[in-house]
Order: structure tokens, then sequence, then C-alpha cells
């Protein structure tokens, strides 16, 4: 995926660009144009973004309305009746720069200074910006300079906008002076191989053709995946005609691709090898190519092939290329082929790192496919008769699910009981307790069970394993006890508290400029969340909600507040933390998604605390970005259909991924006719697993087909979903200690064909 150079701004927006893209701005304006000019100086109450707020109001005096100080920014009370207020025409300024209107924008931020003191920069910062984006150099230049004087929140984009507004010019040394001034304190989503091409482009006609040269070779080496690559490549090419990028190179690229995870333009690199290269050596680039297939989705099939072809050439990579030959064939749903390679590797190579796992994985396969006494067979020899060999716990606990789904529970008992220590599950004392509750329950022994199941609920309120025994209880007919011991306080009004906030703050807010909102709140904000509790917490949560910055007070109370006991009552005293650990972000967002979608948005939130706990900046491992980590092929697939076309920026932008995401999450709940288990791990495994799944394990008891998914990420995030599904439920939409959710405790396999990714 390439990384484009872009300011770092509110919006999503295009930033500069290397000179060859055809989309630079047009140049300098003529003297004396009408909406150019020096802007006025003006500075931030006392001093910075703090001031401003302290100088705004934090107290009562904040909650006067915003309309009030538009009309007296307006003139008379009348005047301001008939005409737009100041917030309403910043929000036609930042419509006017969406829609790339950068004229009427530039008037619109321009005009408005003077009305808030203390937001002065940011609306020059955004008049900045229309003004560069338009073409007018001359304009945007003094904005720049005197953003550019000061410690503000935009001195960095603006020190890079003089460094691309002299870029433009040709003024060589001043843009390099700006660029290096930077060093490495680039804001944030600028790609800095497209500063480093631009430097050594400024050197190149400065005399330095040497230095440019080496830094045009590690550009083309080493970033091959963004732009600057590309033009470093041309300019290699303009100083020497013969330049040809070195077999070598071509490897070594290949191989950062694939550690970026983009697999498509690593094998594609890896194509530009000539045949009969004989460095890199051939064994060497196919291992890459093998690698690459088998990193890229829906490959394996074909990965598999491509490590076979590694095996046969022989050499330092063959053994590694052997296992992950089996363990494609495998992820191919060639489970038969697999299990064989698996062995086959165990026995040829007893030594080697991977050969636990190769008698491990192939019973595991056998488990999938219901062959209880062949998988029963495989790991008894891999725990031994002391329980704890290779592969201990995970292969202990393996053997207990095996003798349970086995109709053996005698020989479960002592293996479910022994993993409650074990760390290999995040929720191994509770799945140790539940699990040893039914295999009691099989053996005749209902009270030993039911006291078991009872303290599962009072140790584990709401919990994945506490929904599970409540069902268990009802089904033996015995009393349910409720999900906590007592409850004191009823539901949650937890809501944003923008009236808690500055005006300046709020006016950002409403004009959809939310990431300077926040930028300006935060200053005051932060410092009150750590020794914050009680109405105090409650109230810098609300402020946080208004500023969509509630991340902040989760990711504390998750990590640092009372994580042993809050959770364990809902009380006056615990309610803070639990809306906290619980909130309703992006709240109109989700909600007006999830209402079109006939969707729960308490479904929503429990998902998007799991996948992003509520960041909308977050980008995993896998590339999934943004509120609810949708993946870009998914993305991709879901607009191609309505005539879009994908990028990042959709992702990035929290209200497109939030639609996007709901409306995923709902046509994957419709596929499975509303079974949430099966929503979620949908969500998480992919729809396509989860119909393969109901269809191999023919198992339609929900507790033991989720312990049953092959997927341990998926099927710890089923547990972790609905746990967090319930407390929302428990928080938000119930006044007494009632149960707030029911399982399907019974499948219903069939499945609608779509979505099928």
């Amino acid at each position: 995926m390439s990384r484009l150079l872009v300011a770092s701004v509110a919006l999503v927006l295009s930033g500069p660009r290397c000179p060859s893209s055809g989309d630079e701005p047009g140049g300098r304006v003529a003297e004396g144009d009408a909406t150019s000019g020096e802007p006025a100086d003006a500075e931030w109450s006392d001093g910075g973004a703090a001031g401003g707020i302290a100088e705004a109001g934090w107290g009562d005096g904040a909650a006067d309305g915003i309309a009030d100080a538009a009309a007296s920014a307006e003139g008379t009370t009348e005047t301001a009746a008939a005409a737009p207020t100041p917030v309403e025409r910043l929000r036609a300024a930042v419509d006017a720069f969406h829609a790339g209107a950068w004229a009427p924008a530039e008037a619109g931020f321009r005009a408005l200074r003077g009305v808030w003191p203390a937001i002065d920069d940011v609306l020059r910062y955004w008049a900045m910006e229309a003004a560069w984006r338009g073409g007018r150099l001359d304009a945007a230049e003094p904005d720049a300079e005197a953003l550019a004087a000061r410690d503000g929140p935009h001195l960095r984009d603006a020190v890079l906008r003089l460094g691309d507004i002299a870029y433009e010019e040709q003024r060589w040394a001043d843009a390099a002076g700006r660029y290096e001034s930077l060093g490495e304190d680039l804001p944030r989503g600028v790609d800095d191989a497209v500063v480093r091409f631009r430097i050594a482009r400024c050197r190149e006609e400065t005399g330095g053709e040497r230095e440019a040269r080496r830094e045009y070779e590690d550009l083309v080496r080493h970033e091959p995946d963004s732009p600057a690559a590309a033009e470093a490549e041309a300019r290699l090419r303009a100083l020497d005609a013969a330049f040809a990028v070195p077999p070598a190179w071509r490897l070594e690229r290949a191989r950062i691709l694939v550690r970026r995870r983009d697999w498509a333009e690593a094998i594609a690199e890896l194509d530009l090898i000539p045949a009969g290269t004989t460095s890199p050596s051939p064994e060497d680039v196919a291992w890459e190519r093998a690698n690459a297939i088998y990193k890229h989705r829906r490959r394996y099939e074909e990965a598999a092939r491509a490590f076979a072809v590694v095996v046969e050439m022989g050499g330092r990579h063959a053994v590694e290329a052997e296992f992950l030959h089996a363990r494609s064939l495998a992820r191919a749903n060639l489970d038969d082929e697999a299990i064989a390679a698996y062995r086959a590797f165990a026995e040829k190579h007893p030594r080697d790192a991977h050969a636990t796992d190769a008698k491990y994985l192939p019973a595991t396969l056998e488990l999938y496919h219901g062959r209880f006494e062949a998988a029963i067979e495989a790991l008894e020899a891999l725990v031994g008769r002391n329980r704890s060999g290779p592969g201990r716990p995970q292969t202990r606990w393996s053997l207990g699910l095996a003798y349970l789904l086995a109709a053996r529970p005698a020989d479960a008992l002592e293996l479910v009981d022994g993993t409650r220590g074990d760390d290999d599950d995040a929720y191994g004392e509770a799945r140790a307790t539940y699990w040893g509750a039914v295999a009691r329950l099989d053996l005749g022994r209902t009270d030993e069970a039911t006291g078991m199941l009872r303290q599962l609920i009072a140790d584990s309120p709401l919990h994945w394993y506490a929904l599970l025994a409540r069902h268990r209880l009802a089904g033996l007919g015995v009393e349910v006890p409720p999900p906590y011991p007592e409850r004191t306080i009823g539901r949650s009004d937890m809501r944003e508290r923008c009236d808690g906030l500055p005006l300046e703050v709020r006016a950002l807010r409403e004009a959809g400029l939310l990431d300077d909102a926040r930028a300006l709140a935060l200053p005051a904000l932060r410092p009150l969340i750590a020794p914050a509790e009680g109405d105090e917490l409650h109230d810098v949560v609300g402020r946080l909600l208004c500023v969509e910055a509630v991340y902040l007070a989760h990711d504390h109370v998750r990590s640092a507040v009372h994580t042993d006991d809050w959770g364990l009552r809902l009380d006056p005293a615990a309610l803070p933390f639990w809306e906290a650990a619980y909130p309703k972000a992006w709240r109109e967002r989700v909600e007006a998604a999830a209402g079109r979608e006939s969707s729960s948005p308490y479904v929503i939130w429990a998902i998007m605390r799991q996948e992003s706990s509520f960041d909308p900046g977050v980008v995993s491992q896998a590339d999934a970005i943004g509120l609810l980590q949708m993946i870009p092929p998914t993305t991709t697939r879901m607009l191609e259909a309505r005539g879009e076309t994908y990028d990042d920026a959709v992702l990035y932008d929290p209200a497109r991924n939030i639609d996007l995401g709901v409306e995923y999450i709902a046509r994957i709940g419709e596929k499975f006719h509303g079974q949430l288990p099966l929503q979620a791990a949908g969500f998480n495994g992919g729809p396509h697993n989860v119909a393969r799944w109901l269809d191999d394990l023919a198992e339609t008891r929900l507790d033991y087909f989720v312990e049953r998914i092959p997927f341990e990420q998926t099927r710890n995030y089923v547990r972790r979903v609905l746990t967090s599904y319930a407390r929302y439920l428990y928080l938000y939409e119930t006044d007494d200690n009632v149960w707030p959710v029911e399982l399907p405790m019974e499948l219903q396999r069939d499945y609608l064909a779509e979505p099928s990714y």
C-alpha cells in the first residue's frame, strides 16, 4: 500500500505531491488579488491552546450558547437572526473545502478570524491550506510563515508547507532548509521518503549530485511502496541513461514489501528478476515468492505448490518450506493432505523446531473433522502420562475437549480441571470452571456442577462463560441467580457533555473540524482523567465523548483503575468506571448507521470496543483500519459494488468507517439469521469461514461450537464481544438486576449465500 505525503490535517485531504504527479498548485497569483495579502497577526490567548481554553472558560460561563456568541459577533440580535451565524459560516467554509471550492473556502476561513481569538491560528491554517490547494502560493506563504513563527498546533504543518511552496517555485536551497529543519519530527501521515526525495532533488540542483544519487539509490532499494521510489528511479535514469534496478535490489524490495504486507507488489517485483539470474540465487527467489503467495489472502493452494518447488530445489530454505507446505495445505482446506504432510515432516525431522507443531496440528484437524479417537491418540502421545509433555498447556486443553466430544467425561475431568491455572487462554480460569461443570453434569454429579456454575456467575458477572452458565442452570430447572449479587443504581444516562466545553471547541465540533476541537480541548482534559472518580469522572467522560476522545478514559480504566473490583458490582461509586469502560463512542453516527440497518447500536459498540478501543487512528498488523478495523479488500468490494473506488482515506474517516462497518456487520448478521455469536465470528474470521465451520462441524450446541472454532483469535473474539455486549445492555438498557441477553444455545446451521467475503 503506497504511503502518500500529506499534511497532518483534521480532514482527509490530498497533500503535496512529487513533481511528476501532475496535480500541483498552479503558482503565484498576480499582485493585488482581492483575497490575497498579508493576514493580520493573531496570537493564541495567553500564549497557546491551554490559555485559549482557560479564557473561554470551563465552568458555568462556558454554558452560554454558541448562537449568543454568534449574535454578538454579528452585531445586533436582529441581524444575527437573519444572517448565518459564525458557526454556520465556518461549516460552509469547511464544506467548500471538502468540495474543492478553494476560493470560497479560503475567503470563509479568513473572514472568521477574530470571532474566536483562541482559534485564529486554526482558521489561518485552513485558509493557508485552501490557498495552497487553489494555487495561490502568494496567499498561502504569509500564513505559513506566521504559523511557523510560534509554537502552535500547526507549526510543523506550516514548516512543511513552506518547504512545499519553495520547492514548487524551485527555490531549492530554501526548500531543502525547510524540509531538513523538520528532522524526523514530520507531521502525522507524511511520507518521509517523499521528503527525503525532495531534499535530494534540491541537493542535485545545487551542486550536490553525488549526495543526491546516493539518496536516490537508497530510496529505490528501501522504499519500494512509496511514490518517491519511482521518482528517484526516474532521476537516476536522467543522470545515467544506462541505469537499471539490479536483480539483488529487486529481491530486497520484495522482502520489504512482504514485511509491509504489500504481497501483490512483492510478487510483481520478483517477476521482474530475469530468468537465469545467479545473484540472487534461484532458491532465494523461489523462497520469497512462496512466502509472498502464502501471506497473500486466499492463495494457499498456490502457496503449497510454491513451497513444494522450494523443497525440490533443496538448499537452506528446504526444511522450513516443507513445514509451510503442510500448513498451506491446511489453510487451503485440503486437510487430509495436510495431515499426511505434517506427519511426514515430523517423522523426517524429529528434532526440528517445528516437529512438535507437526504432531499437534494434525491432531487438531482430526478433532475438527470429528475423528475424535484419532485426535485423542495423537494428543495423548503428546501430553504423556504425566500430563506435562510438549505442547502443554494448549495440548492438554485440546485433549480434554476431545474427551468431552467423544463422550468420555471421566477422562476429560482431570485434564479440564488441571487447566485452571494455565495461561494459554485469557479466559482459562472461567473456561476450566465451566467445562469442569459440564463434565460433572455428564457424570451425573449435578449438585457439584450446579455449585460450580453458580460460583462462575458470582466470580465473573456477565462474562461469556457466566452467560453460558446461566443457560445451563436454566436447562437443569434450577433457580438462576441474578447476574450480580445486587444492583443499587438504575441505567446510565451518560451522553456527551458539550456544554462543559469552551465555545471555541463547540464551534469547531459543530463545523466539522473535530480533530481541531479535540486538539484544543485535550490539554485541559487529559490531566483530569487519572485522578478522576465519581461525579468528576462522569463529567470528564461526558466531555471526552463530545470531542470523540473517550478512548483516553477507556484505556485508563481498563489498564490502571480498579481492574479487579469495579466490574464486580454496579453501584453509584462504580458507575463512572463502567461508563468509561463501555462508552457510547461516536454515538450519533453509530445510532444513525445502526438504525438504517435495523441493527443494535450496542452490537456495534461491543465490536468497536474490541476492534479499536474507540481510537479512529488504529491500524492493525493485518492492515485493518480505524474504529471498526475494516480491511481494504473487503471495503474495496463494498465500494466497487456502488461504483466507488477505494482509498485508505475512506477508512481513516470515522464517519465512513462506521457506515461501511455497520453495513458489513449487518449483512453478516442477516447471513446467519441474527445469531450474534456467528455474526461476531464472521466479522472477525470471515463469513465464508463461519459457513464452512457450520457445514464441517455439524455442531448445533453453541458452547461446543465456539470452543471448536479453529481460529484462536476468532474464538477469543466471540467471547469478548458477547461479554461486552451483555455489559452494554446491562448498563444502558436495564434498570433491574436481570439478565440482559439471551444466547442461541442451539444454533441454526443454514445460512444465506452472501456475503461470502
